[in-house]
């Protein structure tokens, strides 16, 4: 486009006469009729996926849910979102981690109204060694391409092609 400025395509989806979701690039919009000639407009929270993982050197407690802790510190740090904006938390963790559960760092965290769900993930030759993954379901207006997903440790072989250079931790 001339001048640099792109256009934003509008879509429009009619629920009923009196309440339609409008998409504005990648924001939605709630439409909704009232009266006669007056509405009310409010912004619609996309659901997205962060994704994060960690690694321990030992199965104990005290570690496991030190990493953890890190690791959802750093992700809310680096998203900058609030507890009340998350929908879910799925935590896994491969088989040789069996200490404690990893959800435990949320609820340590202050997340107690948040449902945590966490399960094991298969013992894969190729896998992580004592890894820790999570995934964290959000309510929020960034488009995808701004999240920001955060592997520490020896984790980070697992999305090499993510650009990390403020978040990558060593051992």
């Amino acid at each position: 486009m001339a001048g640099g400025n792109a256009a934003i395509v509008v879509h429009a989806i009619v629920i009923n006469p009196n309440l339609c979701i409008m998409y504005r690039g990648y924001k939605a919009v709630y439409i909704e009729l009232l009266y006669k000639n007056v509405t009310t407009e409010r912004m619609i929270n996309l659901l997205r996926g962060i994704r994060g993982a960690t690694t321990v050197v030992k199965n104990e407690s005290t570690e496991i849910i030190e990493r953890v802790t890190e690791l959802l510190t750093t992700i809310v740090q680096a998203n900058e979102f609030e507890m009340e904006d998350i929908g879910a938390v799925i935590f896994s963790s491969t088989p040789d981690i069996n200490a404690t559960f990893p959800a435990i760092a949320a609820r340590n965290i202050g997340w107690t109204e948040v449902p945590l769900f966490g399960t094991q993930e298969i013992d894969s030759p190729n896998g992580v060694p004592q890894c820790i993954r999570v995934l964290i379901l959000l309510n929020t207006d960034l488009p995808q391409k701004d999240i920001k997903h955060i592997y520490l440790r020896e984790a980070v072989v697992l999305r090499q092609d993510l650009k990390q250079e403020s978040h990558v931790s060593e051992s």
